[in-house]
């Protein structure tokens, strides 16, 4: 498969739009800033050695993997993943974070992550499937545009951030977070296509490179024998338990009990499965597997190139079809930054 690679960024942000270019290099340079600050604030908790040890070596694998794809990432330092002691947080700060019933968000305005699980023995494998999850939301494509007059009410205002006098009161609000896309209002369209897709990759990950990681082999392997000990039992096609993430098993009350814990948004990647499978049905003539479509999917995503997916959309349903999946998936939320990854 051909690669198409991003131009390379320093900064989890990749464009600007709406402003010329030297406020535009100004912008990308205060983004550079924020993501490489020490954000460290009194509601989180030391990491564990181990962990700052590990996430080295994630990021190395995250780089292979995304290569794949032809996607150039960002390194991320262990600085820039804060995990949340919910002890000293009000319930108050708790909403306002959106942390209620999510283990992890990737933070579009500076590319920190805040984590809402512990990193510790028996809970590693869902820790590092939530951080590797809004690693691959680091790593997707990120743009803001300037603000229009009744867009600033949801908006950055860069005072004093830039040097330049005439942008010291400028507006900008988030434009693209990888698939989603930020409506006037602040809602965001496609925001649970774009978990889909980033959950699909995570499952990929974890499927590609769980193994290869000491750190969590005792529970990967739990997992694996479950697993595997589930489908000589019952004969059950191994591809049906691939988005596992953890699995509950022994010994109850003299029988035997077996409880998954699969992957998010199932509904929503069912709903990318099935749109994936119709647009190769529909179009053997010009691709060759269902991957080289998938592919169209990452590209849109993590390098912002949507022209490709856009012309096999249209193609194969007409243009109507952009306002059909619109309305699909409009979020009514108003939250921002809206990044998360669920566990219920």
């Amino acid at each position: 498969m051909e690669k198409f690679f991003q131009n390379r960024r320093e900064s989890h942000i990749s464009k600007i739009v709406g402003v010329d270019q030297e406020a535009e290099k100004d912008l990308l340079e205060f983004f550079k800033e924020e993501f490489e600050s020490d954000k460290k604030s009194k509601f989180e908790k030391e990491h564990p050695k181990e962990l700052d040890e590990l996430i080295p070596n994630i990021n190395n694998y995250l780089k292979s993997f995304l290569e794949e794809y032809g996607v150039e990432t960002i390194e991320l330092p262990a600085k820039n993943i804060h995990i949340i002691d919910r002890e000293k947080l009000t319930p108050e700060i708790i909403k306002q974070l959106n942390l209620e019933k999510t283990a992890g968000r990737f933070l579009q305005e500076n590319g920190h992550i805040l984590m809402n699980l512990e990193y510790e023995e028996g809970n590693k494998l869902p820790f590092l499937q939530t951080m590797i999850h809004e690693m691959i939301h680091l790593n997707s494509y990120h743009s803001f545009q300037k603000a229009k007059e009744n867009e600033k009410e949801w908006s950055m205002c860069l005072v004093d951030s830039l040097a330049d006098e005439k942008d010291k009161d400028l507006f900008i609000r988030p434009r693209r977070s990888g698939l989603s896309i930020y409506s006037e209002d602040g809602s965001m369209i496609f925001k649970d296509l774009d978990e889909a897709l980033i959950t699909e990759l995570t499952i990929r990950f974890d499927n590609k490179y769980f193994s290869q990681i000491p750190e969590i082999s005792e529970e990967y392997e739990k997992r694996k024998k479950a697993i595997e000990k589930r489908i000589q039992e019952t004969g059950e096609n191994p591809e049906k338990f691939r988005d596992i993430a953890f699995i509950k098993s022994g010994e109850k009350n003299g029988s035997y009990y077996f409880e998954v814990e699969r992957y998010s948004y199932e509904e929503e990647r069912k709903k990318l499965y099935d749109l994936i499978n119709d647009l190769y049905e529909k179009n053997r003539s010009d691709y060759s597997s269902k991957e080289e479509i998938f592919a169209l999917f990452v590209e849109a995503a993590m390098k912002g190139n949507l022209l490709p997916l856009g012309r096999l959309l249209k193609k194969t349903y007409g243009k109507e079809y952009f306002l059909k999946i619109r309305e699909e998936y409009k979020k009514d939320k108003k939250d921002y930054p809206q990044e998360e990854n669920k566990t219920e």
